[in-house]
This record gives C-alpha cells, sequence and structure tokens, in this order.
C-alpha cells in the first residue's frame, strides 16, 4: 500500500510540473490556442498514466480540443484526446483517418486514443484543427456556465452556508450551486503552490479569498485595485481551528 502510495504521489508532482510547464508555454505564444482551434502536443517526457489528465486540464482551462502525444523509444506517437461539447472529436479522427491511414484511434465524441508516426504530428495538427473549425466557430470555444444566482459577498456567511447543506448531497443530477458575483476589487494576487491563483477581494466592507485551481493562464491580467466579475463556488476551509469560508473560482472577467 505505501509503495502504490508513493507511486500516485508521484504520478501527481510529475503532472503537476508538466502542466505548469504546458501553461507556460501556451501563454507565452502570440497565438491563443482558440485562434488555432485546438491544443496538439508531444514530449517523451509526457507519461503514458498522466497524458489523459494533462489533456482534460487543458481543455477544461482553454475550452478547445486537446490532444497530448507520448513519445516511444520506437518514435511513434501516443495520444490522448479530449474535447467540448460543440465538438465531436471522433466523427474529425474519422475523417483525418480517411486520407492518413497511418492513425488509429479508438473512443467516442468527447475522448480518444490516438497513435500516429512521430513525423506526421504537423501534418497531424493541421488536419485536426481543420476538422475542429469544420464542426465549430471561435463562439463555440467559451465556456457556458449555468449559474444559479447572483450574490453579494456581504451575503455570504455561516448562515448561507448552513443553507446550502440543505441541498444536499450534491452530484450529477443535484449539481452544487454556481454563483455570480457582479463587481468587486481585487485586493491581492499570488501564484500557490507553483500552479494555483489566490485572489483576495474586496466588495463594499467585506473582504474573501478566491482560489482558481490550475489556472496561472489568468495571473497576467490580475493585479491589486482590478475591478472583476466572476463566477464561483462557496466552500469552508478551516484554519487554526477557525471555519472560514472563500470562493472556488470558476471564471472571472475584467471590468
Amino acid at each position: 500500500a505505501s509503495e502504490l502510495l508513493s507511486c500516485n504521489t508521484e504520478r501527481r508532482k510529475k503532472e503537476k510540473e508538466i502542466l505548469k510547464k504546458l501553461l507556460s508555454e501556451i501563454e507565452k505564444e502570440k497565438r491563443h490556442p482558440h485562434e488555432d482551434g485546438c491544443i496538439v502536443t508531444a514530449s517523451k517526457e509526457f507519461l503514458p498514466g498522466i497524458i489523459g489528465l494533462l489533456a482534460a486540464k487543458l481543455t477544461q482551462v482553454f475550452q478547445v480540443p486537446t490532444c497530448i502525444f507520448s513519445e516511444t523509444e520506437e518514435g511513434l506517437l501516443k495520444g490522448s484526446c479530449r474535447s467540448i461539447p460543440s465538438c465531436n472529436i471522433f466523427i474529425a479522427l474519422q475523417n483525418i483517418q480517411d486520407s492518413n491511414k497511418d492513425l488509429s484511434f479508438g473512443g467516442h465524441h468527447a475522448a480518444a486514443g490516438v497513435a500516429i508516426k512521430k513525423e506526421n504530428l504537423s501534418i497531424f495538427k493541421r488536419e485536426f484543427a481543420k476538422e475542429i473549425f469544420k464542426q465549430c466557430s471561435v463562439e463555440d470555444f467559451r465556456l457556458l456556465i449555468d449559474i444559479d444566482a447572483e450574490i453579494h459577498i456581504d451575503e455570504i456567511n455561516q448562515k448561507l452556508w448552513g443553507d446550502l447543506h440543505l441541498l444536499e448531497p450534491f452530484g450529477a443530477q443535484n449539481k452544487t450551486p454556481i454563483f455570480y458575483i457582479k463587481e468587486a476589487t481585487v485586493l491581492e494576487a499570488k501564484v500557490i503552490k507553483d500552479i494555483h491563483i489566490k485572489l483576495k477581494i474586496i466588495s463594499g466592507e467585506k473582504k474573501i479569498s478566491v482560489v482558481f485551481f490550475d489556472r496561472l493562464d489568468i495571473i497576467k491580467e490580475i493585479n491589486a485595485n482590478k475591478k472583476i466579475a466572476l463566477i464561483a463556488k462557496i466552500k469552508e476551509n478551516t484554519w487554526q481551528n477557525k471555519r472560514i469560508l472563500e470562493l472556488f473560482g470558476i471564471d472571472l472577467k475584467i471590468i
């Protein structure tokens, strides 16, 4: 059991390191992934056991279909692809395979495993992007979120937290409530654990913390005194024996 725990810890550490590197590289690109319609990348560094997790994370952050390939010693690329609701990647890959018999894949509309030759990576990326834009427009790359209610941060208190508990249990058919905060001012923005973003915001007299997991992409837009609108869930943390309400950030906009 201890050996399994050690392996899982090492895998999560490796996943975090690679995700941070990928996010940093994408942010340095002059073109946004929305312009390309997809993210396609490959490396020997991408271990087979984490490429699915990486593809899912990047799809979630940038809202474009993503393929992450692990390179084998034989020069074959084996990848994991994830998609967005408006794009059927099974059809996209099927159309590519019609003109490229070296490609093999399996999966469904939202996720697939793919194998190609290393020398065909640039061709695959070009053809994959072409197929994505046959199905989608740039508008489809925007994250659509069902909001349950607008709230002011003055209203976020232990009574509200207790009322939310009455709605449990939460799951696929009863999702955790999502709130819209129309306006708040950023007091502080910092990176935590190398890959997450923590904001301290204020509206009126009330201050509260917001954590965005795996969202290094937003840090360059945020600094003190910026006014933002945000979408978030409410969560409770215990620190030094005190129960503290915070926000789990989903998305934000500079206003």
